[in-house]
């Protein structure tokens, strides 16, 4: 977003996300890489982890406080000087074991690490306030920042107007490189189909000249470009980290360290480190711990990115290229979605109460069943609590229960894995009294005949 509104507390969310990243020291900026900088703090060189603690102790308050660069920079200065963090210094490349002259702290470093993790967060916090108001402000519009000038592929987006969740915004939500001040701008329908007729506010615009003084008057000149409305053939280009070896392709104009959407990969880490705390939490800590990744943003987006996929997960479309959906599956993943007594698992043979669902499954609820939205994975705890368990096979169970509203439901879980220790949904959906005595009554012959 424009630098001018750098300044002021971030959004709770944001500044959760920048305080649970982990310590990852490196030598180089290639050491942690893309997706990396989602769950982990670092900076070039700072190779002491207390040092670097400190920086993002300081950064937090920065961000929480909204502290200008000026303010921040007058902090952290005596603090890295003090340590011996400060000037061209030598030091060991670990990966190398050669000496070096670097350059550690310095006015321009400061400015880069103070920019960098402040969009970040921010960009972060936007993504999930987009999430909670892309009902009434469903498209995002590209727009170039304040810079006097501007990289050239980041002028060909300008303009670019898509739905939230078009899955181009994965690529090229800003910022989209080091000093990168371009940001989205959330629009309803009315405002995106004026866009559409009349085009979108240009900011390459230049200043007005007075043709007696050859002066600026101050004023810009009002200039407008065409709203890209279309889905974009975005190039893309082939990057080798040359410290690590890892193969990385990125969209033209956008640098590989920064090509992702920070709000997606902070969902994706935040989900990944809560399912990791849920395995080893005790019953009473991994319900609540699930009840409030149900409650919360992380499932929204899951969902989305499930949403936009659809077709593909659901395999509603031709010619799919299996490699491509499993590249697809991999990267949403699965999320944690209620938490099973010890009596439900034990009956369907799973070695885990955490109950997931995959993105394979999210797509295809999404397909066949619309009407379940994020809200209506609230009352799956509470039906596989309290509902009627019918068992269809060896490693699958039915069950059926009610929402506080009295809507019957049905939720299908099945276990999985070598030693039984994943159990998944399959589905949940809404059904009516009469199916649910079928199953009752089919169920009932089933065992007779055994």
């Amino acid at each position: 977003m424009p630098e001018t509104r750098m300044p002021g507390p971030v959004p709770k969310d944001a500044l959760a996300y920048f305080k649970d990243k982990d310590l990852r020291v490196g030598f180089d900026h290639r050491d942690v890489w893309g997706d990396e900088h989602a769950h982990a703090f670092t900076v070039a060189k700072m190779t002491k982890l207390d040092l670097l603690q400190a920086t993002q102790d300081s950064l937090a308050d920065a961000l929480e406080n909204g502290e200008t660069f000026r303010d921040w920079s007058e902090r952290i200065k005596p603090e890295m000087a003090k340590r011996g963090w400060w000037g061209v210094k030598e030091q060991i490349d670990p990966l190398t074991g050669e000496s070096q002259r670097v350059q550690l702290g310095s006015p321009a470093r400061l400015k880069t690490i103070y920019r960098a993790n402040m969009r970040s967060a921010r960009a972060a916090g936007q993504w999930q306030r987009i999430q909670r108001t892309k009902e009434s402000r469903p498209f995002l519009v590209y727009r170039l920042g304040p810079s006097e000038e501007h990289r050239a592929d980041h002028v060909e987006l300008q303009g670019l107007t898509l739905p939230v969740d078009d899955p181009t915004w994965g690529q090229i939500y800003p910022p989209n490189g080091y000093g990168c001040k371009c940001w989205v701008e959330q629009v309803d329908q009315a405002t995106r189909d004026q866009y559409a007729a009349d085009g979108v506010p240009d900011a390459t615009a230049s200043q007005e000249i007075d043709p007696e003084t050859g002066q600026p008057t101050g004023r810009r000149i009002t200039r407008r470009v065409p709203a890209q409305t279309s889905r974009p053939n975005l190039p893309r280009k082939r990057y080798v980290n040359k410290r690590t070896g890892e193969v990385q392709y990125a969209p033209q104009g956008v640098h590989p360290a920064w090509a992702n959407n920070s709000g997606q990969a902070r969902v994706r880490v935040l989900r990944e480190a809560l399912s990791r705390k849920i395995e080893t939490a005790d019953q009473q800590l991994a319900r609540a711990a699930v009840n409030r990744v149900v409650d919360s943003p992380v499932l929204d987006q899951f969902l989305a990115d499930a949403d936009a996929h659809k077709a593909v997960l659901a395999r509603t479309t031709d010619h799919i290229d299996e490699a491509s959906r499993r590249r697809v599956i991999d990267s949403i993943g699965d999320l944690p979605v209620a938490y099973a007594d010890r009596e439900l698992a034990a009956y369907v043979g799973s070695k885990t109460q955490l109950v997931r669902m995959s993105a394979e499954s999210a797509g295809k609820q999404l397909v066949r069943h619309p009407d379940i939205d994020a809200a209506s994975y609230q009352s799956l705890d509470e039906v596989l609590a309290t509902g009627e368990v019918l068992r269809k096979d060896i490693r699958t169970i039915i069950v059926f229960g009610s929402d506080s509203s009295g809507a019957h439901l049905r939720a299908v879980l099945k276990r999985a894995g070598k030693n039984n220790n994943e159990l998944f949904l399959t589905t949940f959906h809404r059904v009516d009294e009469g199916r649910r005595k079928k199953a009752r009554e089919a169920m009932k012959r089933l065992r007779a005949s055994r």
